[in-house]
C-alpha cells in the first residue's frame, strides 16, 4: 500500500482509520504513566497496616488462591518443577512451605509424597486449605508470617513450634512470597529463618520490575527515576512487593548467610527469576 499522504479514495480512508488507531495508543501511554504514579504514591504513603489489610482483601477475594475453584492456580510452573527434581530430597522428607496463598505448592509437593507444614499471613487462605491430615503425602496448613517465625498458629488457632518439627528436608518460599516482606531487614531475617529451620534446598523467587531507572538526563530522567524509587511497585492484583534484579538477587541471599545451588534471573515467558539456596 502507497503511503502517500496525497492518496483519495479507499486508501485516504484506509490511512486515516490507521492513523485514528495509532492516536489512541496516548490512552495506553496515559495508564502506564498513572500506574507508576500509583504505585510510587502508595509504596511512599501507604502504612504497613494499610498494606496488610489490601493484602488479605486482594489475596482473600481472589478465586485464582482458593482450593476448588476452577480459577485456582493448582499446577507447578516449569521452572518450579525442575527445581523440585533436580535439588529436592527425594521422599519421605517434610517440607516447609512459606507464603503458602491457597497451597499450590504444599498440594503438589504432597501429591509426591512429601509431608508438608505450610503457612500463610493471610488468615482466609489458611482457613481455604483443606484438612489433609498429617504425615507423608500430607499437607498441614498454619497461619504465620516469615517475621514470626518459628512459631505458627494451627488451624484452630494453637501455637505451633516449627523448631519441634524438625528436621525440614527442602523448603519453598511460595510463589515470590519473600518480596511481600516490606523491609529488607525484614527479607533477610525471613530468609535467615528459612535457612536455620531447613536443613537442605529452599527455592524461593521473586518480582523483576516492570519498568527501570531511567538513564537519561533532565526533567523526564529524573521524573522515571523518582516513579521508579528503591524498586518497590504496587500491583493491584498483589499489592505492595519489592522487585530484584540478579545483583539485588545475589546480594539478599548472600547475606542471609545461605549459599546459592542454582540461579536463574531471566524473565522469559516460561521462567520466574527464582533460586535454590541452602544454609551454609
Amino acid at each position: 500500500m502507497s503511503d502517500d499522504p496525497r492518496a483519495t479514495g479507499p486508501r485516504a480512508v484506509d490511512r486515516a482509520l490507521a492513523r485514528l488507531i495509532e492516536s489512541s495508543l496516548i490512552v495506553d501511554r496515559g495508564a502506564a504513566l498513572f500506574d507508576r504514579l500509583r504505585s510510587r504514591l502508595v509504596c511512599s504513603l501507604a502504612s504497613d497496616r494499610v498494606l496488610e489489610a489490601y493484602n488479605a482483601l486482594a489475596f482473600g477475594s481472589s478465586p485464582a488462591y482458593q482450593p476448588g475453584h476452577r480459577a485456582f492456580r493448582a499446577e507447578w510452573f516449569p521452572w518450579e518443577r525442575r527445581a523440585v527434581d533436580t535439588y529436592f530430597p527425594p521422599v519421605p522428607t517434610r517440607v516447609l512451605v512459606g507464603g503458602a496463598g491457597g497451597g499450590r505448592e504444599a498440594f503438589q509437593l504432597a501429591e509426591r509424597g512429601y509431608e508438608v507444614i505450610a503457612f500463610d499471613p493471610v488468615q482466609t487462605l489458611v482457613d481455604a486449605m483443606p484438612g489433609a491430615g498429617t504425615g507423608p503425602g500430607h499437607v498441614t496448613a498454619c497461619s504465620g508470617s516469615y517475621e514470626l517465625l518459628p512459631m505458627l498458629r494451627s488451624q484452630d488457632g494453637q501455637p505451633v513450634s516449627l523448631t519441634d518439627l524438625q528436621p525440614f528436608g527442602a523448603g519453598i518460599c511460595g510463589w515470590a512470597s519473600i518480596a511481600h516482606v516490606r523491609t529488607d531487614a525484614g527479607r533477610v531475617a525471613a530468609l535467615r529463618h528459612m535457612g536455620a529451620l531447613v536443613d537442605g534446598p529452599i527455592l524461593i523467587s521473586v518480582y523483576v520490575a516492570p519498568w527501570q531507572r531511567s538513564a537519561k538526563e533532565g526533567l523526564a530522567g529524573g521524573l522515571s527515576r523518582w516513579l521508579y524509587g528503591d524498586g518497590a511497585m504496587f500491583l493491584p492484583g498483589i499489592g505492595r512487593v519489592q522487585t530484584f534484579d540478579e545483583g539485588g538477587l545475589r546480594d539478599l541471599i548472600a547475606r542471609a548467610g545461605l549459599e546459592v545451588l542454582y540461579l536463574n534471573a531471566s524473565s522469559a515467558i516460561d521462567n520466574w527469576p527464582h533460586a535454590v539456596v541452602k544454609r551454609r
